[in-house]
């Protein structure tokens, strides 16, 4: 069997495409699919998500019964706390870089907070 939409020879009893997503049209999808207290409502036919469902503003896939996310980022499954702390170590370790090659960024640090970074980094690094 190949897919419809790219070409892509797939299982024969494969009910998407391994590389589009593409349902094939031998296999009939609900409309809606309820998974515990929740309602998938399946995307377009014939649009870019006709292969999940959505929930929540969210799209899933439905594979062996349970609803599987899809189109989330890797930064966006990251809890926002360590979001935070990634962010913040980011910033602080651009302001060292910054105050080890700008004498003048350092100069102005040192007079906001009272810190010679570069000399600080210096004595650390021995």
């Amino acid at each position: 069997m190949y897919c419809s939409k790219c070409g892509t020879e797939s299982a024969n009893n494969a009910e998407f495409c391994s590389k589009c997503g593409q349902a094939h049209k031998e296999f009939p999808r609900p409309p809606v699919v309820e998974i515990g207290e929740k309602t998938y409502t399946r995307g377009e036919l014939g649009g870019k998500y006709e292969a999940w469902y959505s929930c929540e503003g969210k799209w899933f896939s439905i594979e062996n019964g349970k609803a599987v996310r899809q189109g989330q980022s890797y930064w966006g499954s990251i809890h926002w706390s360590v979001q935070t702390f990634l962010v913040i170590g980011v910033l602080l370790l651009s302001v060292i870089i910054l105050c080890l090659f700008e004498s003048d960024f350092n100069l102005g640090i040192k007079t906001l907070i009272g810190i010679d970074v570069a000399q600080s980094v210096n004595n650390f690094l021995g």
